[in-house]
C-alpha cells in the first residue's frame, strides 16, 4: 500500500493509531476526505463563532453609546432648567437690589434733611440761649 502525503509539504503526517479487534494498527494517512472535510467544518464554526461575538460586542457597544447619548441629553435638560432657574433667581435679586438701593438713597435723603434739621433746630437754640443770656443781663 502507497503511503499518502499531507497536502502540506512541510508538515509530515502523523500516525493514526486504531484499535480492531485487539490490534493496534498504525495508518500514515492523515489527510483523508472525511477528515479535512471535519477540519473545515471546525474551522468554519469557529470563524462563525468569532464573527458572532464580535457583532456582539459591535451591537452591546451602539446599545450603550445610546445609552449614554440618552443620559447626557437628559442631564444636559437638567442643567438647562437649572440654569434658567438661576437666571430668573439672579434677575429677581437683582430687582431687589435696586430696590434697596433706592430705599437706601431715600433713608440718606431723609437722615441728611434730619441733620440740617436738627443743626437748624441747634442754631436756633443756640441764638435762643444767647438771646436769653443777653435779656438776663439787661
Amino acid at each position: 500500500m502507497a503511503e499518502q502525503r499531507s497536502h502540506f509539504p512541510d508538515v509530515e503526517a502523523e500516525p493514526i493509531y486504531e484499535l480492531r479487534q485487539g490490534n493496534l494498527r498504525s495508518h500514515k494517512h492523515v489527510s483523508r476526505p472525511q477528515d479535512r472535510l471535519h477540519l473545515h467544518i471546525a474551522i468554519s464554526a469557529c470563524l462563525f463563532l468569532l464573527a458572532l461575538a464580535g457583532w456582539g460586542a459591535f451591537a452591546q457597544a451602539v446599545l450603550s453609546r445610546k445609552n449614554v447619548e440618552a443620559e447626557l441629553r437628559r442631564e444636559v435638560s437638567r442643567l438647562t432648567l437649572e440654569r434658567d432657574q438661576v437666571v430668573e433667581q439672579r434677575r429677581t435679586l437683582n430687582s431687589e437690589l435696586a430696590t434697596s438701593k433706592a430705599d437706601l438713597a431715600a433713608a440718606q435723603r431723609g437722615i441728611s434733611g434730619l441733620i440740617a434739621a436738627l443743626e437748624k433746630s441747634r442754631a436756633e437754640l443756640s441764638s435762643t440761649q444767647q438771646l436769653g443770656a443777653v435779656r438776663q443781663r439787661n
